[in-house]
């Protein structure tokens, strides 16, 4: 996240916290009061008076009863002659709030401290700090300096009477500098999130360490925080927990990728919590998180290593021959043309193009992504080696970030150097697997160790294949016949140019998959691919042209399972739940950017 960004994430989660923190039956109050008082501890001051009882680290604190007198905060500095005096407001101060909310009558009490207490028997000076983490107005600001210029300067003629007025812009600056940690979230989360943070300061993105013990804690705590009981101040705490994760990156080389693939996760989970809230408030919430948190983030990933990206081998592991090298190096190139691509379709999706100015710039920024998409795709060889079915999608958005500028010879020359590379692994040539169809990494690394299929491996399916088929039978006259002839009859029959069938290459089942009608419900919580239908293309006759084919073949697919597709569900959302759930994407995703919509009666709504 940029430095703007942050800072108004952090205000907004400020701003939406009530005055006190307390359980309640509907929900859970977040309040102020616990970031004033973690501020405080920060300073080194020793908390004196508290608005609530500390409860047991997986409890929020209860709210005291007792009567304030002004005072909700009182705090006695290291040298024990000054205290800081808190009054604490969420509302905005201004005429109308001045008498109604208090102001006047809590900030006139706080002046009059009761000195005559033993902890307060060295206070040489008492500082009264008006919070409030709502805004103002010129109003308020006057009603408050009027009445501080009236108190005046001392208690008791001795003790040296200050006002400080710490605003919403103070209160952020402050805990930007202070308290960027574990402190700062209500009581209840902080010994599991301090458990995380440190996590993600040792542990190596993608380590068995990550997936096995960060990626679950951190999915529990989301859970936890998004409950049933949880609103839009839980939302908005997910941005900071981010923004504190990212600062305990320390040493750890990963920290970049790894930040990226823990936003993936609370993505998922918000989307999933303001979904089943269905409330309009919650679901722009969640797209001003993702447009403003993951896709920023995204993009300055990519823009803080362009140089890398941009030179030969960037992303690939070492490229001394080895086979467990090149499986790496495509997991990692593949991983990078995803985000890349999920970039591209979130900017067409989000960045506004009403106007002139906005078109070109949206354009610009489009233009930018499908550069450094081709100089990933020119440098990188792993970034053209598909090595499970469900790389279908870092496929599709390979597609669809170039056709978005319309760089369709790009596009042409993506598919021939796919097509090449596929055709010499079909007929074993490199001794290197073809694409296992059961999506398995785990059997792809055995087979490139070995050199020894696995009697799990599976190769005699592809679904992508298909996707690949449909991609080559829309594309300009000049490169449909040879990608077609190359993709269908010598990589999906197993013949070779002239015509005969490759030994020990059996003829590929071209798959289709079908959603089940409910799997938007289900997308954002588990994989989906053991749902749904399945459904086998048959085949293409090689005596008929076989563009008709598979455009009669997509027709009839659509009208037997016309696609329903929640258009408040953004298409890049979609396919992130897609990558890290490990599911099929449905196939009109592709459909519509190939052949357009379906007949006029389809049910189909492109995402929003």
């Amino acid at each position: 996240m940029s430095d703007s960004w942050k800072k108004m994430f952090l205000a907004k989660y400020l701003y939406s916290l009530s005055e006190r923190s307390r359980e309640e039956t509907k929900r859970t109050q977040y309040g102020i009061d616990w970031v004033f008082y973690n501020l405080g501890l920060s300073e080194g001051w020793t908390p004196l008076r508290l608005p609530f009882f500390r409860g047991q680290s997986d409890a929020m604190g209860k709210s005291k009863t007792e009567t304030e007198f002004g005072v909700d905060l009182l705090f006695q500095s290291k040298d024990r002659k000054t205290a800081f005096v808190f009054v604490l407001k969420d509302e905005p101060l201004r005429n109308s709030t001045w008498t109604k909310n208090d102001f006047d009558g809590d900030l006139r009490r706080a002046a009059c401290l009761d000195l005559d207490h033993q902890e307060l028997s060295e206070i040489e000076k008492v500082v009264i700090v008006l919070g409030y983490n709502k805004d103002e107005d010129r109003d308020g600001i006057r009603l408050y300096e009027n009445l501080i210029k009236s108190l005046g300067t001392t208690i008791r003629d001795t003790v040296v009477l200050e006002f400080e007025r710490w605003n919403l812009t103070t209160i952020v600056n402050k805990t930007e500098d202070g308290l960027l940690d574990a402190t700062l979230l209500p009581q209840k989360f902080y010994s599991l999130f301090s458990y995380i943070c440190s996590q993600f300061a040792d542990f190596r993105h993608g380590s068995e360490e990550w997936e096995k013990q960060l990626v679950p804690n951190w999915n529990r705590f989301l859970d936890d925080l998004l409950d049933e009981k949880a609103d839009d101040r839980s939302l908005r705490m997910v941005p900071v927990c981010l923004q504190i994760i990212s600062a305990h990156a320390g040493e750890n080389s990963s920290a970049e990728t790894g930040l990226i693939d823990l936003m993936e996760w609370a993505i998922l989970k918000c989307w999933k919590f303001a979904h089943k809230k269905d409330k309009k408030s919650l679901i722009d919430l969640v797209r001003g998180i993702w447009l403003g948190v993951y896709l920023v983030e995204i993009e300055q990933y990519f823009s803080r290593n362009k140089e890398s990206f941009s030179k030969q081998f960037g992303v690939d592991v070492g490229c001394g021959g080895s086979f467990i090298n090149a499986v790496a190096s495509s997991v990692i190139a593949h991983w990078h043309l995803s985000r890349l691509g999920l970039l591209a379709v979130g900017t067409y999706e989000f960045i506004p193009g009403e106007s002139d100015d906005e078109k070109a710039g949206k354009q610009r920024t489009l233009s930018d992504i499908a550069n450094r998409l081709v100089e990933l795709l020119n440098g990188n060889p792993g970034t053209k080696r598909p090595l499970i079915d469900l790389h279908h999608i870092e496929v599709y958005l390979v597609f669809r970030t170039l056709l978005q500028v319309q760089r369709i010879e790009d596009i042409a020359w993506y598919l021939v150097e796919l097509s090449n590379r596929l055709l010499v692994r079909r007929f074993g040539a490199a001794s290197f697997p073809f694409i296992e169809s059961s999506n398995n990494l785990e059997l792809v690394f055995e087979y490139a160790a070995t050199g020894r299929k696995p009697p799990e491996f599976t190769e005699q399916s592809s679904y992508l294949l298909q996707m690949i088929l449909e991609i080559s039978s829309v594309m300009p006259e000049e490169h449909r016949p040879r990608l077609l002839d190359v993709f269908y009859r010598q990589i999906g029959l197993g013949q070779d140019s002239s015509g005969e069938n490759i030994e020990n290459a059996e003829p590929l089942d071209l798959m289709v998959w079908e959603p089940p009608s409910d799997w938007v419900e289900h997308l954002h919580e588990r994989t989906l691919s053991f749902n749904g239908t399945t459904q086998c293309v048959g085949g293409y006759d090689l005596e008929q042209p076989l563009e008709p084919q598979i455009r009669a073949f997509v027709d009839e697919s659509r009208r037997l399972d016309p696609m329903i597709i929640d258009g408040s569900l953004p298409a890049s959302f979609i396919m992130l739940s897609c990558l890290k759930q490990n599911s099929p994407l449905p196939p009109e995703f592709w459909r519509l950017s190939l052949f357009g919509p379906n007949d006029e009666s389809s049910v189909f709504r492109e995402p929003a």
